[in-house]
């Protein structure tokens, strides 16, 4: 319904990229399709790619939902560029460095996120966030150190983040031998 709405208000408007905007946000989050928030957000950035950062957060969202994490990083950094002091396009830098095993760079970019936003509108996302990066930090830490112990090697590829390490099964952590000159 709300979408519905969207649309006859983009017929009225149809050079409005903030509304573009705010209808590929209730496509993505409010009616759960991301693509036609994708499609929404790519309609208003062709009416303006450099007008906000907000709109490049809304296509980076619709492709973080649809599982599309290089290119949502990607268009969070847009946003970046943009306006580096928005707290949000760090939340969502935070949240795509996240999905790409950029660990540290999460915690950089939800931090700085928590420190620009003075008003409070993210910071309890941001600090949720920060705390499970934190916890990935951690346990990805812990498979390292038991992966050495065990002499696999750490990572093969984003799929083989998990070994038989403590609290889980392997994916697709098989045991190798080390190569010669290598070490474990």
């Amino acid at each position: 319904a709300i979408l519905a709405r969207f649309e006859e208000a983009h017929e009225r408007y149809p050079f409005s990229w903030l509304l573009l905007g705010q209808a590929a946000s209730a496509a993505t989050f409010a009616a759960k399709d991301p693509q036609r928030g994708l499609e929404l957000s790519m309609k208003g950035l062709e009416v303006c790619p450099a007008a906000s950062a907000g709109l490049w957060c809304e296509y980076g969202d619709a492709l973080y939902a649809l599982e599309r994490y290089e290119q949502a990083h990607e268009a969070f950094e847009r946003a970046a560029k943009i306006n580096p002091e928005d707290p949000r396009v760090h939340l969502s830098l935070g949240w795509s460095h996240s999905a790409l095993w950029r660990v540290e760079e999460a915690i950089r970019s939800l931090a700085r996120g928590i420190e620009l936003d003075e008003f409070n509108l993210y910071g309890e996302q941001m600090v949720d966030k920060l705390k499970l990066v934190i916890e990935q930090r951690d346990a990805s830490t812990e498979m390292k150190q038991h992966c050495r112990t065990q002499r696999i090697f750490w990572p093969l590829t984003r799929r083989s983040r998990r070994c038989t390490g403590p609290g889980g099964g392997c994916r697709a952590g098989r045991r190798r031998r080390p190569r010669s000159g290598c070490s474990p």
